[in-house]
């Protein structure tokens, strides 16, 4: 409590000095006034989100780089962000505070959409309409979807819909190669963001019978000493950040896209 309590006293005073005038701050950002005002006040006394606080840090300082922000704000702020958003370090990401991601994720089908094209090499209309139909597929039970002529046109439709509504934000292109691709790559998404869709890429993108040979998605739980399982948090953590470094080292315009999950937490 008493770290969750010097942090407040480094982040209210910086808080206090945009409530005059939240709605410039605000404005993007997935932080509610609400929001703004709990930290202010401290009510429940816990560490705020650190994706929404990067963001609104990010628009106080004007800075664009994580990096850059944890640096600005320093003492007991950049020390919790850094903590908690770890692979930010890794590369020299960029912010986009004025780019609510509660706004562009209407739906599941839209964040397929925007991850397909947020990759390296981004998507064709053919991939993402195969991405579509082998999830509504999926839901309704089938291993396999249905390519006759008319369901080719109801896929199609649907990625051209999806496709049009990010062109219609301007977060969304489409090169001369063919492919369409995000105007901004190597998104920071957001806690709620990962909570609301990373359950459901796992689910539809995911066969029973092929969970362990082709996802690699296996799970064990057991009581253990409390040193144990911190200890396997940093290693899970450990583990994530150098896939990930992996990854955008070899991160390519003809490769495959690829999602890495990982998950470890006390039960109770």
């Amino acid at each position: 409590m008493q770290n969750v309590e010097s942090f407040y006293n480094e982040l209210t005073p910086v808080l206090e000095k945009i409530k005059g005038n939240p709605d410039t701050f605000l404005e993007g950002t997935d932080v509610s006034k609400v929001t703004l005002w709990r930290w202010i006040n401290g009510i429940n006394r816990n560490y705020p989100d650190p994706h929404k606080l990067l963001t609104l840090l990010s628009k106080i300082s004007g800075k664009r780089k994580p990096q850059e922000v944890f640096e600005f704000f320093g003492g007991k702020i950049g020390e919790f962000l850094k903590s908690r958003l770890p692979h930010l370090l890794i590369e020299d990401l960029e912010i986009h505070p004025d780019q609510s991601q509660n706004g562009i994720f209407k739906d599941f089908k839209s964040f397929i959409i925007y991850i397909l094209c947020e990759t390296e090499s981004g998507s064709t209309l053919d991939e993402i309409s195969l991405a579509i139909a082998k999830l509504a597929f999926r839901n309704l039970g089938f291993s396999q979807p249905n390519f006759s002529e008319e369901m080719k046109r109801i896929y199609y439709g649907m990625a051209e819909e999806g496709i049009k509504d990010f062109e219609q934000m301007g977060i969304l292109e489409l090169r001369d190669n063919g492919r369409y691709h995000t105007i901004n790559k190597d998104i920071i998404f957001s806690g709620e963001t990962m909570m609301r869709f990373y359950p459901e890429l796992i689910r539809n993108f995911t066969a029973p019978k092929n969970v362990n040979e082709y996802t690699g998605l296996f799970g064990y739980q057991q009581s253990i000493p409390a040193e144990l399982a911190e200890e396997i948090k940093r290693e899970t953590k450990e583990f994530f950040l150098n896939k990930l470094k992996k990854m955008r080292e070899n991160k390519c315009n003809d490769g495959v896209p690829f999602q890495i999950i990982t998950f470890s937490n006390n039960l109770i």
